[in-house]
């Protein structure tokens, strides 16, 4: 339209000139009436084409709403009472689409059965969702996700995956570690966003089936230790060392025979009670990782090989080290209350389970009552899936980034092993 304006004087006053006087005065005219008017539509084009912009929102919003209003109304039909179901906001993107939905009943069914049979029957009545790019896709099982909102009872917000985003392997960013308390740069969630998790002040236990990521989980954080400057590594693998073959140059400590083990812990249960000698002279409560002194992690590659003094020595370490700057790390194939004491895992900040065999062995990894739940490994189906219980608010489903390899840099002399 602004250019259709801003020609049309140009064209006339051409056309003037070439057709003579007899074209001239009504060029005139028309030059008069169209030169303010080009002004005026170039002082108001931002307003129009927000105006423009604003109304193409409005129709493409409200277009979703009523697609997306459709297909929960069906999925509501289902419970079979007086509920009325308004969806007032749709965003969608290239991995989701969240929607906001208002609930309104007139009997005793709640947000909280609206939410649940979105998510249970959404997957199976959606089985292909054309999105707002005209994209088709279907929904795998377990993509709707829909909760009530803490602040709104009659307020329910469900999200939707975009087909699945585990499917493919998720590959970790190049970039080094600055710092033990940058944490590990573990995989990603359903969102697409980087699960992080802190070593510093932190100790985690990772478990799960065999070649369904667990080794490949402690190759983030044992990344972290061989090249963070203020971390050091200590390494247990009581495998003869072949989880941690390609670590040991950068390990300061490494056991990988049952009778390297108990010497290697004391070891450490030494040097963190001169850090409290140290903490208490100084008056502080918590030894802050440096170059000189280092915060240490300790990584435990199949835990229920320890035997029962270096299970007394770990969890005394456990207990204390936190604040001498000690993080434990440790891994299990079998994750059993027999095999791993229930005093020493209740010592662990984080759990990580991938792919478990039996329920109670995922309750066993992530602490007893989740699979009950929903957060249950045993459901789990692709390598390097998982469920992160304690590094945040709640629960992450995520999935671990491909396997890290040895830093360049940063080497150092192994003792003992």
């Amino acid at each position: 339209m602004l250019g259709f304006v801003a020609t049309v004087p140009v064209f006339a006053f051409v056309v003037a000139r070439v057709g003579g006087d007899r074209w001239w005065w009504p060029v005139r005219v028309a030059l008069a009436g169209m030169t303010p008017a080009a002004a005026v539509v170039w002082v108001l084009r931002s307003p129009i084409d927000d105006t423009a912009r604003g109304f193409r929102r409005n129709v493409r919003d409200h277009r979703l709403r009523r697609l997306w209003q459709g297909r929960v109304d069906r999925a509501i039909a289902t419970l079979g009472g007086a509920v009325r179901v308004e969806v007032t906001r749709v965003r969608e993107n290239k991995l989701t689409a969240d929607v906001t939905l208002r609930v309104e009943t007139l009997d005793e069914t709640t947000g909280a059965a609206v939410a649940a049979r979105l998510a249970e029957l959404g997957p199976s009545m959606w089985p292909r969702v054309r999105w707002a790019d005209n994209s088709v896709s279907p929904l795998a099982p377990g993509s709707v996700e829909a909760h009530v909102d803490k602040r709104d009872a009659a307020k329910v917000v469900m999200s939707v995956r975009r087909g699945d985003p585990f499917a493919a392997v998720v590959e970790r960013p190049d970039a080094n570690t600055a710092t033990v308390l940058d944490g590990v740069r573990f995989g990603v969630d359903r969102r697409g966003n980087e699960v992080r998790i802190p070593i510093f002040k932190t100790s985690c236990l990772i478990g799960g089936m065999p070649d369904y990521g667990k080794s490949v989980g402690m190759t983030h954080a044992l990344r972290v230790a061989a090249e963070a400057p203020d971390a050091q590594l200590w390494a247990v693998d009581l495998k003869r060392g072949v989880e941690i073959v390609a670590w040991r140059p950068y390990a300061y400590a490494v056991a990988t025979k049952p009778d390297e083990c108990l010497p290697m812990l004391r070891m450490l249960e030494k040097v963190m009670e001169d850090r409290m000698d140290v903490l208490e002279a100084a008056a502080s409560k918590q030894w802050q990782p440096t170059v000189e002194g280092p915060h240490i992690l300790l990584a435990i590659d199949e835990l229920a090989e320890l035997d029962s003094l270096s299970f007394d020595v770990l969890r005394r370490i456990m207990s204390l080290g936190r604040a001498a700057g000690i993080s434990v790390w440790a891994a299990t194939q079998r994750p059993s209350a027999d095999l791993v004491p229930t005093f020493v895992r209740n010592l662990f900040h984080v759990a990580i389970s991938f792919k478990a065999q039996r329920r109670t062995d995922s309750d066993v990894i992530l602490g007893a009552g989740w699979a009950s739940d929903g957060v249950d490994a045993s459901k789990l189906s692709s390598p390097g899936e998982c469920w992160i219980v304690g590094a945040g608010d709640g629960p992450r489903h995520a999935k671990a980034y491909a396997a890290s390899a040895p830093p360049l840099g940063k080497a150092e002399p192994v003792q003992g092993g």
